[in-house]
Order: structure tokens, then C-alpha cells, then sequence
């Protein structure tokens, strides 16, 4: 596919990535970061926009030239590390917890 079909699935997909990354983000707040100190989670808006920020901060990584589609590349990063790797997380975390419940 095209460079414009890339960045204009990119668009799409970049707030619902977004969101579920914030989500995972304040599920393992209220499991880790909450008990221990006792903040409470900031709220679904201000998560998003302070990924966001961070986002914009952090220096921007050329992509390598892979050989092959460039939008089968693009899907498969946008799998893995928008998808996949939140929720690989997310389960470390929840694996985590239920063993931290047999040790207290």
C-alpha cells in the first residue's frame, strides 16, 4: 500500500491505541501504585494527554527499512507494540498481583 493508506490508517488507529494503553496504565495503578502510596489514579483524560506530552518528548526513532509491504510492516508494529505488548503488560501484571496475594 501507499504511504497516504499508512498514515491514514495510523490516524485512525492512534487514539483507540491510545486510549487502551491509558486504560492499562490506571488498572495497574489501582493495583500497584495505589496501595503502596496511597495516589489515587489520575483520570482517563489527563493519562492520555500526559502519554501524549511524554510522547512529544521523547526523540523520534527513523524507522528501519524493512524489505516487503511497508503497510504489512506498519500493521505488524502497530500490533505489536500498540496492542500486544500494553496487554502483555497488563497480564504481567495481573500474574503479578494474584501471586502477591499468596505472599502477604
Amino acid at each position: 500500500m501507499s504511504t497516504a493508506a499508512t498514515l491514514i490508517c495510523g490516524f485512525l488507529l492512534w487514539p483507540f491505541l491510545s486510549m487502551w494503553r491509558a486504560y492499562c496504565i490506571l488498572i495497574l495503578w489501582g493495583w500497584f501504585v495505589l496501595p503502596a502510596t496511597g495516589i489515587k489514579a489520575p483520570s482517563m483524560y489527563l493519562l492520555v494527554g500526559a502519554l501524549m506530552t511524554l510522547g512529544l518528548m521523547l526523540p523520534l526513532q527513523k524507522p528501519k527499512e524493512e524489505e516487503g509491504d511497508p503497510f504489512a510492516n506498519y500493521l505488524g508494529n502497530v500490533i505489536c507494540y500498540g496492542l500486544l505488548w500494553p496487554a502483555l503488560v497488563l497480564l504481567s501484571g495481573w500474574i503479578w498481583r494474584w501471586l502477591q496475594w499468596g505472599l502477604v
